[in-house]
């Protein structure tokens, strides 16, 4: 098998991950493979030790010759410049793909998912993304085998170049947006006020993340996520080594092969189901119960 959809596979100091990663990546033989990696820490020489071998491990685990390009960066950008001026240099030469990070491990049916929606979507300028999971167990409504979403997923997606041209990495339309009143068409109050804070704080660059504004991005241009009806990934990354995700337990559910022929919904138009969840479980201050409830919920899933 030579799969046609081309990879960026974003990745640091983790050996062990990539690897992991690359061995999924042989089963399926991407005929494009682009591998980026940010630079090394200069006052760390375990950093740097780590940086290397995850470079040379990945150059020697793409053995079955496809049209590969590298981008290892000398010196450390962080985790917002690094990832998105990757991508950036991903859709340079490519109109659509796949990213995956070294700690995101697909399922097999993850593949041809992804290829089917980004053809069928290829021109559609109201959707923006393809997500590879949820972060709920319940059902999304319908009968489609996804649903939309305002929401982006970053553990495992795809996208083409017309989505990506919109991605605004300084939030330099986001006092606008804020001030015109617009959050208000995408939620309710506590929504408002938690996107209002969390991206004004992006705005000034306070947090070290490059995803954020990607959901905004799909805001401000009108366009909506693919959300499938189960989980195709796990995330391997939670735990002491992760950049943003040390303390806690995967919130995912367990990755299930997706069924084809696939189901497609009828319209275009997000879920109102899946985004209340998405907003209360992911992007809320939560209550002391919630926060209660969040943490037999993860205990559940880390036994």
């Amino acid at each position: 098998m030579n799969y046609k959809v081309p990879i960026l596979v974003l990745f640091w100091d983790r050996p062990s991950l990539i690897a992991r990663l690359l061995n999924i990546l042989q089963e399926v033989r991407p005929e494009k493979i682009y591998l980026a990696s940010d630079g090394p820490i200069s006052t760390s020489t375990c950093n740097q030790h780590l940086v290397s071998k995850s470079r040379e491990l990945s150059i020697s685990l793409v053995n079955w010759s496809p049209s590969l390009k590298t981008r290892f960066l000398a010196s450390n950008l962080g985790c917002r410049a690094a990832v998105a001026s990757a991508i950036n240099w991903f859709f340079e030469h490519e109109e659509e793909g796949i990213i995956l990070e070294d700690d995101v491990h697909p399922v097999l049916s993850f593949f041809p998912y992804m290829q089917e929606l980004l053809k069928r979507y290829r021109h559609d300028n109201r959707v923006g993304s393809i997500s590879s999971h949820n972060f709920h167990r319940q059902p999304i409504e319908g009968v489609g085998s996804y649903q939309f979403s305002i929401y982006t997923h970053c553990w495992g997606w795809a996208s083409w170049r017309r989505a990506w041209s919109q991605y605004d990495y300084h939030l330099s339309t986001w006092p606008a947006f804020r001030d015109r009143g617009l959050l208000a068409g995408l939620g309710d109050s506590s929504f408002q006020k938690y996107w209002t804070r969390l991206l004004d704080a992006m705005a000034r660059e306070e947090i070290d993340t490059w995803d954020f504004a990607w959901t905004y991005s799909h805001w401000k241009a009108g366009m909506l996520s693919c959300v499938p009806d189960r989980c195709l990934v796990e995330n391997a990354g939670f735990g002491p080594d992760a950049t943003h995700t040390n303390a806690e337990v995967c919130p995912l559910p367990a990755p299930q092969p997706m069924t084809f022929p696939l189901r497609h919904p009828q319209f275009v138009r997000p879920s109102p189901f899946h985004d209340r969840l998405t907003q209360r479980f992911q992007y809320c201050q939560p209550s002391p119960l919630e926060r209660l409830q969040r943490k037999w919920r993860r205990w559940r899933l880390a036994t």
